[in-house]
């Protein structure tokens, strides 16, 4: 069977590839096919013609034969002087009888040989060769077309599932930004110590306000949002969870840093 390459919303397109491949792939067989029959049919018709009259040849010949053979007994029996004898006509009606017998020999074997030839013809020219190809090649298109639509659903079903993996990524990573905001603004609030009390009017209710409410913190500085980040690397590599600890190496790269930067600044 052919090979396709699949991908997710082309079944059309494949499908479209399929029939184009099947339908060359029939028409060159049956061309193919259509050819070695007209030349197997050519040379059959011509063997027959170059064969067929050999038989009378033979029959001329097996005339010819008698006729000797007469012309010798009737020779023989002159000499002897038994023309008129009994002997001379049983001789004679068994030269008759073994003439019939050659010619019904050779006839036998002329219709013999014509049936033969009518058969390999009939054989050559059996449709049921040809609908074998077709038949063939429509089973190999079915069963590359059933393979390109199951395929299509497992494709549409593999999105499906990344699609909704997506989605809990986007969750777990705004719960996880989240939890680095309120840290980091946790973090500036208690290094800001007595200085922002004194700003506030009682450093108690400054910072239960941006607890409670973390947006209400000022934009993190790059010391801060490195502190939340490692952070964030401290708590995942102490999960135990292998999907989330696997995670946990990338966030001290440059990339994550830099997103975090983005988001959080």
């Amino acid at each position: 069977m052919a090979q396709f390459d699949f991908a997710y919303g082309d079944y059309a397109k494949t499908q479209k590839q399929i029939n184009s491949v099947y339908d060359k792939q029939k028409a060159t067989q049956l061309a193919e096919y259509s050819h070695a029959r007209n030349k197997a049919t050519s040379q059959l018709k011509q063997q027959k013609n170059e064969i067929m009259p050999t038989f009378q040849s033979k029959r001329n010949q097996a005339d010819v034969v008698n006729k000797q053979s007469v012309q010798a007994l009737r020779e023989a029996m002159a000499s002897q002087g038994l023309l008129g004898s009994g002997e001379n006509v049983s001789a004679n009606v068994g030269l008759m009888s073994s003439r019939q017998n050659s010619l019904n020999d050779i006839n036998l074997e002329q219709q013999q040989t014509e049936n033969d030839f009518s058969r390999r013809l009939s054989d050559v020219n059996d449709p049921a060769d040809r609908n074998k190809i077709i038949s063939s090649i429509e089973a190999l298109r079915s069963g590359a077309l059933a393979e390109a639509y199951n395929r299509q659903q497992q494709l549409a079903y593999q999105k499906r599932m990344d699609d909704l993996a997506e989605q809990w990524r986007k969750k777990e990573w705004e719960y996880r930004l989240k939890q680095d905001r309120e840290a980091a603004a946790r973090a500036r609030a208690a290094r800001s110590g007595g200085g922002g009390r004194g700003r506030s009017g009682g450093g108690g209710g400054s910072y239960s306000a941006q607890s409670a409410n973390p947006g209400l913190a000022k934009p993190l500085s790059e010391s801060d949002l490195h502190w939340a980040v490692q952070q964030q690397i401290d708590k995942m590599n102490k999960v135990a969870n292998p999907k989330t600890a696997a995670v946990a190496p990338h966030l001290g790269s440059t990339a994550y840093f830099n997103k975090m930067k983005r988001l959080m600044g």
